[in-house]
C-alpha cells in the first residue's frame, strides 16, 4: 500500500465449511505513513458492519456450540445437517471432523470439563422443520474429536441437550426429543453412569413427549432441571407439538 491509495480490510470467516459466511468490509481512509506503522483505532471499529452473505438456505443451520474450558480458542460447532467442525484457533481455521460416521445432522455437544479431550455429540437435530434429519444416537471422542464411537440411543433420532457431570466425564444425561414424525418410546431424559455402555431413562412421560432441554445447578451437579415438549408433525399440519 502506497500513501496515497486506498485499500479495503475485509475478514471472512467460514464456519462449517461455509455453512455460515460473514463479512466484515470496511474501506480505510488515505494513509499517510507506511503499512506497518498503521493503527486501527476503537472508534474506527465501531464504524465497521456484519453482514451476512449466505448461503440463505436451510443448510446453513448451526444447532450446538461447544467450548473446551481449558483451551477457550478451541470450539465445536455442530451443524443440522452438517456434521461437526472445529477449530483450535478461535474461528480463523475450521475443520471438518465428523465427516465418516454414518450420519450427518448434529443436535448437541458437550466437552467433558475434567478432561477436554473428551467430547460428546448427539446426533439428530432437535429443530422441528419439515426438513430436519435425524440422528443414530449418541457418539463420544477421547481424542478432541478425532475419532467417535457410538454408545448407543440409536432410536432417539433427535437429541436436543447433552450434559456432562464436571467431575466425572462418564456421567452423562442426554435429553433425548424423539422421532419428528412418529410416535416412539426413546424419548426424554437419559442417563449414563459407565461412558455409555449402558443408559437409564431417567424422566420419561410418552412415546410423543421427548426432552427439549436439560441443565445442571453447578453448584450441586445431583440436581437437574429439564424441559419436556409434545413433538409429533404430521405432513399437512405443522402446529402439532408444544
Amino acid at each position: 500500500m502506497t500513501p496515497n491509495s486506498k485499500s479495503l480490510s475485509c475478514t471472512f470467516r467460514a464456519a462449517a465449511g461455509a455453512a455460515l459466511i460473514v463479512s466484515l468490509c470496511q474501506p480505510l481512509a488515505r494513509a499517510a505513513v507506511a503499512p506497518a506503522t498503521v493503527e486501527i483505532s476503537p472508534p474506527l471499529l465501531k464504524q465497521l458492519k456484519w453482514r451476512s452473505v449466505g448461503p440463505a438456505n436451510m443448510g446453513g443451520r448451526v444447532s450446538s456450540i461447544a467450548v473446551d474450558p481449558k483451551k477457550p480458542y478451541t470450539i465445536y460447532v455442530g451443524l443440522g445437517t452438517g456434521g461437526i467442525m472445529k477449530t483450535t484457533d478461535n474461528g480463523v481455521s475450521w475443520q471438518g471432523i465428523f465427516e465418516r460416521e454414518s450420519v450427518a445432522s448434529i443436535g448437541a455437544i458437550a466437552v467433558a470439563a475434567s478432561d477436554p479431550n473428551i467430547v460428546w455429540a448427539g446426533t439428530g437435530e432437535a429443530n422441528s422443520r419439515n426438513s430436519s434429519s435425524w440422528g443414530d444416537g449418541v457418539y463420544q471422542s477421547s481424542d478432541g474429536g478425532s475419532t467417535w464411537t457410538n454408545r448407543g440411543l440409536k432410536d432417539t433420532q433427535s437429541i436436543s441437550r447433552l450434559v456432562v457431570d464436571p467431575n466425572d466425564p462418564k456421567i452423562v444425561y442426554v435429553a433425548a426429543l424423539g422421532h419428528l414424525w412418529g410416535a416412539n418410546k426413546e424419548r426424554g431424559i437419559f442417563k449414563t453412569t459407565d461412558g455409555g455402555a449402558t443408559w437409564t431413562a431417567s424422566l420419561q412421560i410418552n412415546d410423543t413427549t421427548g426432552g427439549v432441554d436439560l441443565v445442571m445447578d453447578p453448584s450441586n451437579h445431583s440436581v437437574l432441571y429439564a424441559a419436556m415438549y409434545h413433538r409429533l408433525r404430521k405432513p399437512w399440519s405443522f402446529t402439532s407439538g408444544g
